[in-house]
C-alpha cells in the first residue's frame, strides 16, 4: 500500500531497571530516517513515512548488547506503541586465568569439525 506517516514510541531501560538514555533507536529498513535519541524518561519517539508491513528496530548503546524489536504497521494507522526494551550490560571480557588457551586457529567457524 501507500506509505503513511507513523509516529513509533516506546521505551528502553538498562537491565538495573534505570532508563537508557542516550541510547540510539534506528529503523534499518529506511535509513534516512533520523535515530531517535532515549531520553532521560527512557522514551524515544521516532516520525517515519512507510507502507504498511513489519519492520525492525535496532536498539545500542554503549556498553550494552544491542536489541532488536519488530512491529507492525497496518493500514491506516498513525502511531505504534513498540515492547519495552531491556538491554543486558555487555559482561566484561576478561578471561578466567584457569582457562585453557585455544589456539586461534581451531575457532574458525566454518572448519568442520574433525
Amino acid at each position: 500500500g501507500p506509505s503513511q506517516l507513523i509516529t513509533i514510541i516506546g521505551a528502553v531501560l538498562e537491565d538495573s531497571g534505570n532508563s537508557a538514555s542516550g541510547a540510539r533507536v534506528t529503523l534499518p529498513a529506511r535509513p534516512a530516517v533520523k535515530p531517535a535519541i532515549v531520553d532521560r524518561d527512557g522514551l524515544y519517539q521516532i516520525s517515519a513515512e512507510v507502507p504498511p508491513g513489519d519492520y525492525l528496530l535496532d536498539i545500542s548503546k554503549e556498553g550494552f548488547t544491542p536489541a532488536r524489536r519488530m512491529f507492525t504497521v497496518a493500514p491506516g494507522m498513525f502511531s505504534v506503541e513498540v515492547e519495552e526494551v531491556i538491554l543486558p550490560r555487555c559482561t566484561p571480557r576478561r578471561t578466567p586465568v584457569s582457562t585453557p588457551r585455544v589456539p586461534a586457529a581451531g575457532l574458525a567457524r566454518n572448519e568442520p569439525l574433525r
